[in-house]
């Protein structure tokens, strides 16, 4: 878990790989297979939230998509990253070796790797007293 201060941008890089670790970009053709989303919990209410500033810089082109927020309230946080598995129909091998069509319906998926926590610290004041 990493420690991050009140009021300060948090950064993450988000690498798109599939289920068998190939990169998902712009150069193989499946961009449009990654649409993420991001949800965030404050653990002290286990209720989810906005974080301020919230941007998403995608570099699909190279597989990855930068994202940045900040939080105002110090506390522990859950960031859940989603993204989007489409609809496939793939053929399953039965117990004789009869192959059967298996339809998969599009869903959310959480990602490998998520949830991740954050711990967002009070800061330090900086403002001065005349």
């Amino acid at each position: 878990m990493a420690n991050y201060t009140v009021g300060v941008d948090i950064i993450f890089d988000v690498l798109l790989n599939d289920a068998y670790n190939n990169t998902v970009s712009k150069a193989n053709g499946r961009m449009g297979q990654a649409e993420l989303t991001y949800v965030f919990t404050f653990v002290a209410t286990n209720k989810t939230v906005s974080s301020l500033n919230f941007t998403s810089l995608s570099e699909r082109g190279s597989g990855h998509e930068t994202i940045s927020f900040t939080f105002i309230t110090a506390g522990s946080y859950i960031l859940r990253v989603n993204g989007y598995q489409q609809a496939a129909s793939i053929y399953v091998a039965d117990m004789k070796g009869q192959l059967n069509l298996k339809e998969i319906s599009s869903r959310q998926v959480e990602i490998r790797g998520s949830p991740s926590t954050i711990k967002v610290i009070p800061g330090i004041n900086n403002s001065i007293r005349l």
